[in-house]
């Protein structure tokens, strides 16, 4: 009898459920059910979770597993990371937070919502909080508050410069004009893109005649609100070629093309 009590006690002391508080040092859990094991080294939780970490970052799961010897914190189902300091929300639905290097690992599909009304829909991402770095070596789409958008093969975000980097860039902005750069790097705070080995396709309209096929080559470009500016460039239309082979061509929306922020 009494080592059934013995065992029954160490049950209610391992798994806790209702609303429970736990402090692992790194992070604070909260869930309606803890179980620790392992001589206190592994904390889980499932049916939903609340974590917070010492350095701002708020995360929710439904379920999460943290190994105290690794620092490593697994989670899975509707994953949520919030850093409070830089203003970054991280959606997915499985992460690993590697807490010993502070790296965020969002597996598969995830989605990155960042404070300057910029969306980053993506997979497997890596978010170094330190470096202030968000990267992913995959397929990646950029969506601003205008819904203009941009798809990059891969992409690098700089957040302390409000950077975003990528490779084999295609855009297409709201008058339905298509860009391709070979490298691009875009400005996100002032809303200006610099580029490499720029094509541009024009909307037929453009200039109001349908049967214009208006397109512009060039090796480097600007593009700003009120201006674009290509380097070494060829714009043609159906009836015109413009070679610009060591200055600089400029179109300005007023007179030409009507480009929106990206």
């Amino acid at each position: 009898m009494k080592n059934k009590l013995i065992t029954l006690f160490a049950i209610l002391f391992l798994i806790v459920i209702c609303n429970t508080k736990v402090n692992s040092n790194e992070f604070i859990f909260e869930s309606e059910y803890i179980e620790i094991k392992n001589n206190g080294n592994t904390i889980e939780a499932k049916n939903g979770v609340k974590i917070t970490s010492d350095n701002k970052i708020e995360i929710t799961a439904d379920n999460s597993f943290y190994d105290k010897l690794t620092l490593e914190l697994l989670l899975k189902g509707n994953v949520i990371f919030i850093d409070n300091e830089r203003g970054i929300k991280i959606t997915g639905q499985e992460a690993i937070y590697y807490k010993n290097i502070e790296k965020i690992l969002s597996k598969e599909k995830s989605i990155i919502y960042l404070n300057n009304n910029y969306t980053i829909y993506t997979k497997n991402l890596e978010y170094f909080k330190k470096e202030k770095i968000i990267q992913s070596d995959y397929k990646t789409l950029l969506v601003d508050k205008f819904n203009n958008k941009l798809v990059t093969t891969n992409f690098k975000y700089l957040d302390d410069q409000k950077l975003f980097k990528g490779e084999n860039v295609t855009m297409t902005d709201e008058a339905n004009n298509n860009y391709f750069f070979k490298k691009s790097m875009i400005n996100l705070d002032k809303e200006k893109i610099l580029g490499k080995d720029i094509e541009v396709n024009f909307a037929k309209d453009i200039f109001g005649n349908n049967d214009n096929d208006p397109r512009l080559r060039g090796t480097t470009a600007s593009i700003e609100k009120s201006e674009t500016i290509v380097k070494n460039g060829i714009f043609t239309t159906a009836n015109l070629m413009i070679h610009v082979h060591h200055g600089v061509l400029r179109l300005k929306k007023l007179d030409m093309i009507k480009l929106k922020k990206l």
